[in-house]
């Protein structure tokens, strides 16, 4: 949610979760991530119950800025995350516009079901192997079923087809299309969802050869969150292929003046 404001630089869940679970010294991450404040914490699920234990720590000054202890209903999840998130920024001393407010309040579902699966998702979205990208597309159906105006349910459908057509998991000829309509889908009810952007993005870049659509998405994912790792790994591979086609361009005026035609094996 913090990585919405435009203000504050998020590190992305992939790069600071290299730190879970360890013993680490927090001036080592600091320096290595180069932030300032890192937020630690655990979360425990007790039956009904979930446990959150957090603190704020600023880097540099080895101090603790905040700390937070919520012991709610499992049902109370989204009140728990609207919370840490207010916490949080108010204690960084953020300056909060009314639009980064509105995006704070913002709940993409009220069904907390959904909300689980969709957890269950990204876990294994981030661990890309057949198994665990096939298990991912499963929850994100289970995610869907239970609230069939998910948007982001939607959008991490369509990375999973992405990944698994790029892993010939499942034929690209057939999981593609179906990241499209994912994507498409998510987008019809958010449009202003950058995982969708971006995951639109991928499909265009890699499959559809659509430069200029790809592109488009790409700078809108960004835009929408600057901090969305994914929407910049995007455009980094958008700005390679241009790299390589411009050099395929100059390479073949320099042999006759005709820009030469480029088969799929050469991406």
């Amino acid at each position: 949610m913090l990585s919405q404001l435009r203000s504050l630089r998020v590190i992305p869940r992939t790069s600071a979760f290299r730190y879970k679970g360890r013993e680490a010294d927090l001036k080592m991450i600091g320096r290595d991530l180069k932030v300032r404040t890192i937020l630690t914490g655990k979360m425990i699920q007790r039956g009904g119950r979930l446990v959150v234990q957090t603190e704020l720590v600023n880097v540099p000054n080895d101090a603790q800025i905040w700390d937070g202890h919520f012991n709610r209903k499992l049902e109370d999840i989204f009140e728990v995350q609207e919370e840490l998130a207010r916490q949080i920024s108010e204690n960084l001393q953020l300056q909060l516009t009314p639009e980064d407010e509105k995006r704070l309040a913002k709940r993409s579902t009220q069904n907390r079901e959904a909300y689980q699966f969709l957890l269950k998702v990204q876990y294994h979205l981030n661990r890309p192997t057949p198994e665990s990208l096939q298990r991912g597309l499963s929850y994100a159906r289970q995610a869907i079923e239970a609230d069939p105006g998910y948007a982001e349910a939607y959008a991490s459908m369509s990375h999973a087809y992405g990944w698994l057509g790029t892993f010939d998991v499942i034929p690209p000829a057939e999981a593609f299309p179906k990241a499209k309509a994912a994507a498409q889908k998510a987008l019809e009810i958010d449009d202003s969802l950058a995982e969708a952007h971006a995951a639109l993005g991928a499909v265009r870049l890699f499959y559809e050869w659509d430069w200029s659509g790809a592109e488009h998405s790409c700078k809108r994912a960004i835009e929408l969150n600057p901090n969305y790792a994914w929407g910049h790994t995007i455009w980094s591979d958008w700005l390679m292929v241009m790299g390589a086609a411009r050099g395929s361009y100059r390479r073949g005026t320099s042999r006759g003046g005709t820009r030469p035609s480029l088969s799929r094996s050469q991406w």
